[in-house]
């Protein structure tokens, strides 16, 4: 089972050549129950500008929601029954969002990396420049 999101057509294609059970999450967000359930269940998603698109981050809350209201309940005395695919499932989404927010700390970090290197070659171009352009006293 395959979810995608795309605004030019292209994620549809990449995910149709992946998988044939393909879902839009736009239309299954219109959707009153969102439970699925599958032996491999995977996203394809732009990124626009080092983020995931609004829609493609709440559908991944939903998701995260959901699983959190079977826990909250089987903590609170309702029977659930065990299932290995549920907490399997718990934690890939766990790790999705962790890597998600690890990959934009590290983005951040290399833009600010890459703004102070520049800075320092701009400071170093115009010690360079200023030895030429000097007037010797």
């Amino acid at each position: 089972m395959l979810f995608y999101f795309t605004a030019t057509g292209n994620c549809l294609y990449v995910a149709r050549k992946l998988e044939n059970q393909i879902l839009s999450i736009p239309q299954e967000l219109k959707k009153e129950n969102l439970h699925y359930k599958d032996e491999k269940i995977g996203i394809v998603t732009p990124v626009y500008a080092g983020e995931l698109p609004q829609i493609v981050r709440k559908f991944i809350e939903q998701a995260h929601l959901y699983q959190t209201q079977v826990i909250q309940r089987e903590a609170a005395g309702e029977p659930c029954s065990y299932s290995m695919l549920f907490t399997h499932a718990q934690d890939t989404l766990m790790t999705i969002y962790s890597e998600y927010h690890l990959a934009i700390k590290m983005s951040e970090m290399y833009q600010r990396l890459n703004d102070k290197i520049k800075t320092c070659k701009d400071e170093e171009d115009a010690k360079n420049r200023s030895r030429y352009f000097t007037i010797p006293g």
